[in-house]
C-alpha cells in the first residue's frame, strides 16, 4: 500500500514520530501534515497494576491517551515549522459532549469505563480534526473538531438521522472550511413496534401500502406470551413482496416462577455488559444505595478481564 502513497496506522507506534505522516504534492513539496492516530488501546497507553482503584484506571487511561496525542503533536509541530504545512489530526475516541443516537450502535471503547475526553487535548494549531467512533454527523466543542458520521446507517436506530460526507478545504493560513454532502437514502429502513399482533400487522400494512423496498425490524412489547411471534410476522409480512423482515425481537415482560420479571429478550450482541449487569440488578431489586457500589466492583472486574485477555 505505501508504494500507492496509502498510509495505514492500524495501531499504535512505538516511535510516536511514525504516526505521524506528510502528504506531498507531485514535486515533493509538504502539502499536509497528517497526525494519524489510531484507535488507543487500553494496553498502548498504560501499565496495569493489580492494586488499582477504578477511579486510578480512569484517570490513568485519560492521561496516557492525552500524553500520545501531546508527542504526536509535538512531532507534527516540527514538521510544520519545516515546511509551513497545515495539520490533520485523527482519531478514534468518545469526546465529552458527543452526540449519539437512540440506539445509534456505538459500542463503549473502554470496557468498564466512563473515560472522557475533551475538546483541550487538540491544539488550536489543528487545522481540522477527523474523528471516529459516533456514527452520527457533528462538530463537537469547534467547529473544526468534526465526527463525519458513517455514510449509511449501522441500525435500525440510526435510520432516522441524516447521513453526510464532508469537503474539507484548508486555506493558506491554516484555516478549515468544512462543506456536508448529504447522503441519499438508497435503502428504507424502518423500526415498528406493538403491544398485540394486531396493532404490529396494521403497522405492516401501512408500510406494505408505500410499494416500495423497506427493510423492518420490528418488537413486539406486549405483556402476555406471543405465539409463534416470528412465524406470525415473517407470513404476514411476506403477504407485501418488497418488505423484508430482518430483525424480529420479543421484548415483552412476562413474570417468572419468582414473581420476578425476566430481562427483555435481547441476544447479546445487543446488550453491553454493563447494561447487563443493570438488568441484573433490576431483576434482584437492588437497592439505589448498593447500585452504584455493585457497578463499581463490577467495572474493576471488567477491567481486570479485558487486561488478561489482553495481556495473551
Amino acid at each position: 500500500l505505501a508504494l500507492n502513497d496509502i498510509h495505514v496506522i492500524g495501531q499504535a507506534r512505538e516511535n510516536h514520530v511514525d504516526e505521524v505522516i506528510t502528504l506531498c504534492d507531485g514535486d515533493g513539496r509538504a502539502e499536509l501534515i497528517v497526525c494519524a492516530v489510531p484507535y488507543l488501546r487500553d494496553r498502548d497507553v498504560r501499565t496495569a497494576r493489580s492494586t488499582e482503584s477504578f477511579d486510578e484506571i480512569e484517570q490513568a487511561l485519560k492521561a496516557g491517551i492525552m500524553s500520545h496525542y501531546a508527542e504526536v503533536f509535538r512531532a507534527a509541530r516540527i514538521k510544520q515549522e519545516a515546511s509551513g504545512a497545515p495539520i490533520v489530526a485523527m482519531g478514534h475516541m468518545f469526546l465529552e459532549k458527543g452526540v449519539t443516537l437512540q440506539d445509534g450502535g456505538e459500542r463503549s471503547l473502554y470496557v468498564g469505563t466512563a473515560v472522557k475526553l475533551g475538546t483541550d487535548m487538540f491544539p488550536e494549531r489543528v487545522s481540522y480534526t477527523a474523528l471516529g467512533h459516533l456514527h452520527s454527523p457533528q462538530t463537537v466543542g469547534r467547529k473544526n473538531i468534526r465526527y463525519s458520521g458513517s455514510p449509511i446507517p449501522m441500525t435500525f436506530g440510526e435510520a432516522k438521522g441524516a447521513k453526510s460526507v464532508s469537503i474539507v478545504m484548508i486555506d493558506e493560513e491554516g484555516t478549515a472550511e468544512i462543506r456536508e454532502i448529504p447522503v441519499p437514502v438508497f435503502q428504507e429502513l424502518r423500526h415498528i413496534e406493538g403491544q398485540t399482533m394486531r396493532e404490529i400487522a396494521a403497522k405492516i400494512d401501512v408500510l406494505g401500502r408505500m410499494n416500495k423496498s423497506v427493510w423492518l425490524d420490528v418488537s413486539y412489547t406486549g405483556t402476555e406470551a406471543a405465539a409463534n411471534l416470528q412465524g406470525n410476522i415473517a407470513d404476514y409480512a411476506g403477504r407485501y413482496p418488497l418488505l423484508e423482515v430482518l430483525g424480529i425481537h420479543d421484548e415483552s415482560r412476562i413474570s417468572g416462577h419468582n414473581g420476578a420479571e425476566k430481562f427483555t429478550a435481547k441476544t447479546l450482541d445487543e446488550i453491553e455488559p454493563e447494561k447487563m449487569f443493570e438488568l441484573l440488578m433490576d431483576d434482584k431489586g437492588t437497592s439505589p444505595d448498593d447500585r452504584e457500589a455493585f457497578m463499581i466492583m463490577y467495572r474493576e472486574i471488567l477491567l481486570k478481564a479485558e487486561a488478561e485477555v489482553q495481556g495473551r
